[in-house]
């Protein structure tokens, strides 16, 4: 089974590492997404984040971020979930529970990270994994800000 961001058990501290995609082939993914750099994709990187194949997809304004696999492209979904702000959408790798699509939620100009939480059957557990927990954007957005210039 494929586990993203699924329940754990809590480690140490909470903070994340933004991944950067894996450049592969997507043969066997039907719906590839936007492109990277895609203004309408918020500036979300699309790729291979681990066995998952991410990407934003959609049309503008119900676009959404979906993970998947070969012969299962939406495993993961965010669609009809908070989006986050552009600008802030990011998977990272969240100490004690793996690989989690995050970003940031909130109106405020520095938002708060979230994290979008899946169970065992891909299905999601908590659209506000770790709210509050992780801090707020500008911890991370210096590591964001050079995969968003790819």
């Amino acid at each position: 089974m494929l586990r993203l961001g699924t329940w754990g058990a809590l480690a140490g501290s909470r903070r994340l590492a933004i991944q950067s995609p894996q450049q592969r082939t997507v043969a066997g993914i039907k719906d590839i997404g936007l492109p990277a750099g895609a203004a309408a994709g918020g500036g979300f990187v699309p790729g291979w984040y681990g066995a998952a194949f991410w990407r934003v997809v959609g049309t503008y304004p119900q676009l959404y971020a979906a993970g998947g696999v070969v012969g299962s492209d939406y495993l993961y979904s965010t669609r009809f979930l908070d989006q986050g702000v552009a600008g802030t959408r990011v998977v990272a790798a969240v100490v004690g529970y793996g690989s989690m699509y995050c970003r940031g939620v909130g109106a405020d100009a520095d938002p708060v990270v979230a994290c979008v939480q899946f169970d065992d059957d891909c299905s999601v557990a908590a659209e506000y994994a770790l709210y509050q927990s992780l801090g707020r954007w500008s911890n991370y957005s210096a590591k964001a800000a050079s995969l968003f210039s790819l």
